[in-house]
């Protein structure tokens, strides 16, 4: 069940992620998805249960329209 909900969320971020892309924004994982990924192995070991993205502060009202048009 955890690795269940890890690849959701991990499929969530890349979408995310290729969305702000597209848009020209720029963004970065932070915490647990981020750690998950680039430090294990097996990124199923480290359970989180969100995605944090960071972006300027300048783009964040663009960056939610943008992730929420999805």
């Amino acid at each position: 069940m955890a690795a269940v909900q890890q690849l959701k969320l991990v499929t969530t971020m890349r979408e995310a992620m290729g969305l702000l892309d597209q848009a020209g924004i720029e963004a970065r994982v932070l915490k647990g998805l981020a750690t998950s990924e680039l430090d294990y192995a097996e990124p199923s070991q480290r359970r989180t249960s969100d995605v944090d993205l960071l972006v300027r502060t300048d783009e964040f009202d663009r960056a939610c329209e943008v992730v929420e048009k999805g």
